[in-house]
C-alpha cells in the first residue's frame, strides 16, 4: 500500500484499512504511522484507525471515535477511552470535532459524569 499524498485516493486506502481484518491492520499501521509522518494521511485518518485497532487488541481508545450498540437496549455507547476528561483536546490535535459533535451524530449527549458511570456498569 502507497500514501502519496492527501488525496482522495489516500483516504480511499485508509477506508478500506479502517474496514479490514485486525491482522491486515496491524500490518500496515507502520506504513500508516509513516504516512501521518510525512503529512500523506490526515491526522484525522489515524486517529479513528488507532482507535479501532486499540480495542481490537483489548486497548482503550484514545480519540472516542469508536461507538457500539447496546445489543439490549439498541442504544449507542461510546467506547472505553484513555482519559476521558481530557479527550476534546486529543481530538481537537488531530482535526476531530469535539465529542458532544460527534455523539449528536447518533442521537447521544456527551456528559463526562454519564459516560465514566456507565463504564463501571
Amino acid at each position: 500500500m502507497i500514501f502519496r499524498d492527501v488525496s482522495r485516493g489516500n483516504e480511499t486506502v485508509f477506508l478500506v484499512l479502517q474496514h479490514s481484518h485486525l491482522e491486515y491492520q496491524q500490518q500496515h499501521l507502520p506504513e500508516v504511522k509513516k504516512a501521518l509522518a510525512n503529512g500523506k494521511l490526515r491526522p484525522s485518518s489515524y486517529a479513528l484507525l488507532s482507535d479501532r485497532t486499540a480495542l481490537a487488541e483489548g486497548r482503550l481508545q484514545t480519540y472516542g471515535s469508536q461507538l457500539s450498540r447496546n445489543p439490549i437496549s439498541g442504544k449507542y455507547f461510546v467506547q472505553p477511552m484513555v482519559d476521558p476528561t481530557n479527550v476534546d483536546q486529543r481530538r481537537k490535535k488531530v482535526g476531530l470535532g469535539p465529542m458532544q459533535e460527534y455523539v449528536n451524530q447518533w442521537g447521544l449527549n456527551w456528559s463526562l459524569e454519564a459516560y465514566e458511570k456507565g463504564l463501571q456498569k
